[in-house]
This record gives structure tokens, sequence and C-alpha cells, in this order.
């Protein structure tokens, strides 16, 4: 009767069940980029406050404070913390991939899936999730050094 196709979907059950199948086959194929946010947030805090938090460089913050995060693969995020009379600190944050993610995108959507979500980097984690920086005094060294 409706040979057009949005009518002959919607109307005939079976090929309007197959239709729906594969709608929502596609709408959940990536499950990680669905589910996670792709920045990653890592809380710092110091033990002096009011450091100041360098990421790759670039000043962003001063202690306590939140880093909002993108991983990328094969990359890590170098992080200085600097305050006048302290020595600077340095630490570094790896993306790693999220085999939980992985597995769930071959196992529930084959080859859709893991394709959207290897692109888009939605399988990519922070190795940390939170950042505390004990930094050591200057006086400390010289106190040392006078006392030899």
């Amino acid at each position: 009767m409706y040979k057009y196709f949005p009518f002959y979907v919607l109307c005939n059950k079976r090929t309007g069940v197959y239709f729906l199948l594969v709608v929502v086959g596609f709408y959940v194929s990536s499950c990680a980029a669905i589910l996670t946010k792709r920045e990653k947030v890592v809380a710092v805090t110091s033990s002096v406050e009011g450091t100041y938090i360098y990421v790759n460089g670039a000043l962003e913050c001063q202690t306590p404070c939140t880093l909002t995060l993108k991983p990328k693969y094969c990359e890590a995020f170098a992080i200085e913390a600097k305050k006048e009379g302290y020595h600077t600190k340095q630490k570094t944050i790896e993306s790693k991939l999220g085999v939980g993610w992985l597995i769930l995108d071959i196992v529930l959507t084959t080859f859709l899936g893991p394709a959207i979500d290897g692109i888009s980097g939605a399988w990519l984690r922070l190795d940390t999730q939170a950042l505390n920086i004990q930094l050591i005094p200057e006086e400390e060294d010289k106190a040392a050094d006078s006392s030899d």
C-alpha cells in the first residue's frame, strides 16, 4: 500500500522492528563517546596554598584548584608547581587507554563503536584524578649546607 520508504517502514511491523533495531544500534554504537566526557578533571592541592600550577609550560591556576585536561593518544601533561621561596616540583600525568571501554565497544557494537570511540579518543583516561604536591622550602637546603 505505502511503498514510499518512511511509510512502508513504519506501517510494516517486521520492517519497522528491523529499522528500529538499526536506529537503536547506531545510537548506542559508541559506549564511551556517549557515556563519558572527553575532558577529564584533576583536583590539585599543595602543601603551600597559592602555588602556581603550570601545564605544559602555561600557567593554569593557583592551588587549590581543578585542571580540565583533554587526553590525547601517546601524550602526557607536564605539571609544574612553582612558589617563591620553594623548589619547583614537577609531575607528569599520562593519558591511558581505558581497556574496559574498548572491550565493551567490541562486545556490544562490533565495528562502529570502536571506530567512533577510537577516532574521538573517548577511550582515553588520565592516570590520576588528584594531585597533592609537597613543596620543599629553599631555606632547608641553605641550612643543611651551612651546617657542613
